[in-house]
Formats: structure tokens, C-alpha cells, sequence
């Protein structure tokens, strides 16, 4: 008798790693696997716990927020020591301009597995927006590690091998730190991950309003940054762990600036009459003064809010230079990843 199709040993490795990842994963949150898949195999949404009407019962809702993931399945998964180099940021200069500092060499343990190039490119053309992770599963051990496909391939393959597209395959080396497990502590880097959208939205949305307050250049400075703090503190992730902690120290500017008019609020000791004058009279001007004078008070609130929002538009910067860097096998990665 002629034999029937055959199922592959790699598509049951395959199911089970998916298992896993849905076992593994926070329940209430929804996973959403992509048939047929062209480079993503999951759809992860994030969902929090939200109070209910109903006693005894709990509800969830939805962040908004998604992870796309390619899974891959091992039953034996590769290891091995890398060493990590110090270099320079490569947005700013090329890899070949290495910092020559031995010292600062990291060894740190990776996974080692080798990926199609074709899916790599997919992940490069859906942008810095959409981060893609990379979840190795070892089916026979029961662990999955992680790294963000798009922050590997911007700072770490295209930055060291521009052509790699060329090739057939590529090696990734996935830190072993990068373990998703039981513990909830684990998650933190996925739930940054997923709130990027949001961010990049903010920093956009920093710089306009940046542009904006550069062209005031009177009283209505306040008021106007007033309502622009407002329009921020719209977003949902300032409230929300892990937050990354320059974004948590712009946020209580913002609402101090909501609540009293001042970013920052300063203790004030008065050493005179002179103080007192300057305090109240117009003596003070700046170089968006418009060649007008104001109060001591006035001018401080000035610098203070132009001072918030060059911060707040910094951070976008910030974000680039170090944030994609955590979680990946980098210098920078491993020395600043706290998530």
C-alpha cells in the first residue's frame, strides 16, 4: 500500500513550543496564532486586571499593546560564552571604530541558533515601531528565551554585516538572562516591549509641541504648556511598570505643571527686601522675553518649562541610543538592562 503525508518531526517540535509559550505566557492574556504565517507566528495582546461590578468575578482589559513573535522549537538548544566588546553607538559611528578597551570585554552565556535570512528581512521592513521577538524554546528542558528581532538586526547584524541579506542564514545569539519563566518578574522586558508604539507616538508628539512653544514668547507661555501637559497625560503607560525612569520623573513635572503652573517645585528662601522686589517687580528677562521684562517668579517658570520639554523631546533620543540596546548581546545591552 502506497504510504499516506507525513507529519515532520520539525511541525511537532513546532506545536509544542507554541504550547509552551501559551502555558507559559500570563493567561489573560490573548494569543493569537497567525495561519497561514509569513515571519510571525504569534499575536500576543496584553490585558490587565481591572476592578468588576461584579463580585468574586474578575474582568481584564485590553492595553492596546502588542508583541509579533516567531517562535522556534529545539530539542536541543546550543551553548555557548560570547564575548561582548565595548564599541561606539553605531547610530553615531561604525562598528570598525571600536573603543579599544579590553578590560571592559563581557563574557556572557548566549543561545545560539541559526535563522533564515528571508525572515529577518520581513522583520527589518516592518520597522523600529513594531518590534518582533525572537522566542527559542527548548521543548525538551520546558525554557524559552527571548531577544527583540529588531533591535538585533539595527544594532547588532546590519551594523556588522550590512549585506547580510546575501546569505542563506544567519546566527543569532539569544542571552540566556533572557528567560521567560514562572515569575512574573520575567515579563518586564515584554510589557516594555509592547508599550513601544506608545512611545514612539509620545516622542512624536514631544517634539510638536516643542516646535510650538519655541514661538511663544509671553505670559501665555504657561497657559499654553499648561494644556499641552494636559494632551500627555493622556497616554495610559505613565502609570503603568515597568516605566522607564526618565519617563517617570517627566511625568511629575507634568502633572505638577497641571496642578500649579510650575514643572518643578523649589523651596524658596528669602535672604532680603531685595529678593522681595525681585519676586515681584518686572526685572527679569530671558532670550524668549521678546524684549519685555517679568517677575523673578515668572521667569524661573519660563526656564523651567522649556527645560521640561527639551527633556521630554530628549528622550526620544535617549530611547534610541539605549533602550534598543537592552536585551540584545551589546556592550551597552548587557550593561544597562535592568528589565
Amino acid at each position: 500500500m502506497s504510504r499516506t503525508k507525513r507529519k515532520p518531526a520539525a511541525h511537532i517540535i513546532g506545536e509544542r513550543a507554541v504550547k509552551l509559550v501559551k502555558n507559559m505566557l500570563p493567561e489573560e492574556w490573548s494569543i493569537r496564532e497567525l495561519v497561514p504565517d509569513y515571519g510571525i507566528d504569534l499575536n500576543v495582546e496584553l490585558f490587565e486586571k481591572t476592578k468588576s461590578k461584579d463580585k468574586g468575578v474578575d474582568t481584564y482589559d485590553t492595553l492596546g499593546e502588542h508583541l509579533f513573535v516567531q517562535v522556534k522549537g529545539s530539542e536541543l538548544i546550543k551553548t555557548q560564552k560570547l564575548t561582548v566588546k565595548p564599541r561606539y553607538n553605531v547610530e553615531i559611528k561604525p562598528v570598525s571604530e571600536k573603543l579599544h578597551s579590553p578590560s571592559e570585554n563581557h563574557e556572557i552565556e548566549v543561545a545560539v541558533f541559526k535563522i533564515d535570512t528571508p525572515e529577518l528581512v520581513t522583520v527589518q521592513r516592518i520597522g523600529a515601531a513594531v518590534p518582533v521577538l525572537l522566542f527559542l524554546v527548548d521543548v525538551s528542558n520546558n525554557r524559552i528565551f527571548f531577544v527583540c528581532l529588531t533591535d538585533y538586526i539595527d544594532k547588532i547584524l546590519l551594523p556588522n554585516d550590512p549585506n547580510y541579506s546575501d546569505k542563506k542564514h544567519k546566527t543569532i545569539y539569544v542571552p540566556i538572562k533572557n528567560e521567560i519563566t514562572a515569575n512574573k518578574n520575567s515579563l518586564g522586558a515584554l510589557r516594555f516591549y509592547a508599550k513601544r508604539s506608545k512611545f514612539y507616538a509620545a516622542f512624536q508628539k514631544f517634539s510638536y509641541q516643542k516646535g510650538r512653544l519655541d514661538y511663544v514668547y509671553d505670559e501665555s507661555l504657561i497657559e499654553t504648556a499648561q494644556y499641552f501637559a494636559k494632551i500627555l497625560l493622556r497616554y495610559d503607560f505613565w502609570t503603568q511598570e515597568p516605566l522607564w525612569y526618565p519617563m517617570r520623573t517627566a511625568h511629575e513635572q507634568l502633572v505638577n505643571l497641571v496642578n500649579s503652573g510650575r514643572p518643578q517645585i523649589f523651596s524658596h528662601s528669602k535672604t532680603g527686601a531685595e529678593d522681595d522686589k525681585d519676586e515681584e517687580e518686572n526685572a527679569w528677562s530671558t532670550p524668549f522675553s521678546a524684549n519685555r521684562l517679568y517677575t523673578r517668579k515668572e521667569t524661573r517658570t519660563f526656564m523651567e518649562i522649556r527645560i521640561l520639554w527639551d527633556q521630554l523631546e530628549n528622550l526620544g533620543a535617549m530611547f534610541e541610543e539605549i533602550c534598543r540596546e537592552w536585551s540584545i548581546p551589546s556592550s551597552l545591552g548587557v550593561s544597562t538592562s535592568d528589565l
